[in-house]
């Protein structure tokens, strides 16, 4: 095959019209278990564990001054809380994610701690709440320079981040923290990365920055299989888009291009590594009609695939529906699910492997409470939290996906849903053409999918106006 040929498939063909096979969802009820009185799951945090445990945080307490680190963990088993505080003060929680083996690492701080306090830290507590090691953020700010320091902390001390990741090759932990600097009437802020030894608790880097200038936001973070290495985004100030680093957690960094472009017009909604595979959730503007498009690349950044969604969709009852931008997605065995909002409705769109999509389905009436959450198990699995405020049940459903017919006979024919690879193009063509917080919503997301973690859930905030 031609590589002009093929670069016409993967540039045109998988661009979809309105939708028109709805896709059917169906859930199936788990576990349930009661959340403590003094839970806030609108502040919450929740993702898989070992063993598929399910796992909240979120800060406890009636008043910032007796605040907690509260970790709910769940399994068939039924449910334990365990209350962390840092040095014993006052306790918020900012970021978790789980280790594989057991235990969760926090990223938190001091709600009370003045101005000019440093008051971050990173903690990593074992499977039964028991903190194994934590570290100040005083640390960054003492640390000296390179070689015989970690690395200078740039800027004034400003806040922790909630985002990091956990490199189970390398057995080491990225967080980030935000300085500030002062120029003139300016300001400009500056994240910066530390690396842990997780096995020793001790720092490895302090104080590294990415660019030129170092001066912007990470957006988010992934670990690379094949070689544990780190892959983030990173978001510069006066840029709207993406730029794209592999970090080795010592001193070598790298551009990333996806798909040999650059991406400082694009904004990316969800990273996802797995499967030797860099899957991207992304747009090119923040409009609501804006398209969704989902672009999968090597390891080497080569295109395996892009492929294209209209925020308008029509079901076969001939209902049309903006979609708006897409909020976050999961992968599983052999699908992606993209999460949407259309005022008050969840959608989910299902895309199989190669970029065709089955179609949309609604999250409304679908399990008997509120939704929450949506989650992926370790095995590929598709789960549904829903939450009962009254009795303060959190209850878990399996879900299942099929597509409905694509004719209606009040509606008429349809033509199919969306367009995906041809069934004639193979890997080796691909890689030869590449070059080789209200209503239910989602927080802006700063935990990747941890490679051997196929089921880190994404955070939904509980759905107010369904009391």
């Amino acid at each position: 095959m031609k590589k002009t040929t093929l670069f016409f498939f993967f540039t045109l063909l998988l661009i979809s019209g309105n939708a028109n096979a709805d896709l059917k969802i169906s859930a199936q009820s788990l576990r349930e278990y009661q959340l403590p009185g003094t839970f806030n799951l609108a502040e919450a945090a929740i993702t898989v564990g070992a063993n598929n445990d399910t796992i909240i945080t979120s800060t406890l307490g009636a008043s910032p001054e007796s605040s907690a680190c509260g970790i709910v963990q769940a399994n068939e088993n039924g449910a334990k809380i365990i209350e962390y505080k840092f040095n014993a003060a006052p306790t918020r929680c900012l970021g978790v994610i789980p280790h594989p083996k057991g235990g969760v690492f926090l990223r938190g701080d001091n709600p009370i701690s003045a101005d000019g306090v440093v008051s971050g830290f990173t903690a990593f507590l074992d499977g039964d709440g028991r903190e194994v090691w934590a570290i100040p953020d005083q640390r960054l700010v003492d640390a000296t320079a390179k070689p015989n320091g970690t690395g200078i902390f740039l800027g004034e001390y400003e806040q922790p981040l909630p985002i990091m990741a956990y490199s189970e090759k390398l057995d080491k932990l990225i967080a980030f923290t935000v300085g500030r600097l002062n120029l003139g009437m300016d300001q400009k802020f500056i994240s910066q990365a530390h690396v842990i030894n997780v096995e020793s608790g001790q720092f490895r880097i302090s104080g590294q920055t990415f660019g030129q200038s170092g001066v912007g936001i990470v957006g988010g973070v992934a670990v690379r299989n094949s070689d544990g290495h780190f892959i983030l985004y990173y978001y510069s100030s006066g840029v709207r888009g993406a730029f794209f680093y592999a970090y080795d957690g010592r001193r070598s960094i790298d551009f990333f291009k996806p798909r040999g472009e650059e991406w400082d017009t694009r904004f990316i909604k969800k990273m996802v590594y797995q499967n030797d595979l860099l899957n991207l959730l992304w747009t090119d503007s923040e409009e609501p009609e804006s398209q969704t498009r989902l672009s999968v690349v090597t390891d080497t950044s080569a295109e395996l695939w892009t492929a294209l969604f209209d925020s308008q969709y029509t079901f076969s009852t001939g209902i049309e529906v903006n979609l708006g931008a897409p909020l976050s997605m999961w992968i599983g065995k052999q699908e992606y699910i993209i999460l949407h909002q259309s005022g008050d409705a969840f959608f989910l769109r299902h895309v199989d492997k190669n970029g065709a999509s089955f179609g949309v389905g609604t999250l409304d009436e679908l399990i008997p409470v509120p939704p929450v959450a949506v989650a992926i198990t370790n095995e590929g699995d598709f789960k549904l939290f829903g939450y009962n405020q009254d009795t303060r049940f959190l209850s878990e459903f399996s879900l299942q996906f099929e597509d409905k017919p694509d004719y209606d006979p009040e509606v008429g024919p349809r033509l199919p849903d969306d367009v995906g690879i041809p069934a004639d193009v193979g890997l080796s063509d691909v890689l030869e053409a590449a070059g080789c917080c209200a209503t239910v919503s989602i927080r802006p997301d700063s935990r990747p999918l941890l490679p051997l973690f196929l089921g880190l859930l994404i955070i939904i905030r509980l759905r107010q106006k369904r009391d």
